[in-house]
């Protein structure tokens, strides 16, 4: 992978939880890694919902080898967030790790 690919920072962020003074838990995101990447859109596609146009982006991210992410993360792309569907590690030699996400926009 040569690094003229990874063209674009995004940050990976984790959900975490706080409780306030009144004892509510909040669910919040935070950032996990801040890592370059290349940014492949795949398709898009407008799904009904009720009468409601909810459209959504299917993009893939991939990054060098990271371990550690899960699907209970997202990724921040400028202000654009999307939910990490799938995760690719490549074993040959580590080369690379794809993040298979989904954008919707309401």
């Amino acid at each position: 992978m040569r690094s003229a690919q990874f063209d674009r920072q995004i940050v990976i962020q984790a959900p975490t939880e706080s409780t306030d003074a009144n004892g509510s838990v909040t669910e919040t995101w935070a950032t996990w890694k801040t890592v370059y990447a290349s940014r492949l859109d795949i398709r898009g596609s407008e799904p009904m919902d009720r009468e409601k146009v909810n459209a959504m982006l299917n993009v893939r991210f991939r990054i060098r080898y990271l371990s550690g992410v899960t699907t209970t993360m997202r990724v921040k792309d400028g202000s654009n967030y999307f939910d990490i569907g799938s995760i690719t590690q490549s074993m040959k030699r580590r080369m690379g790790t794809d993040l298979m996400c989904v954008q919707r926009d309401a």
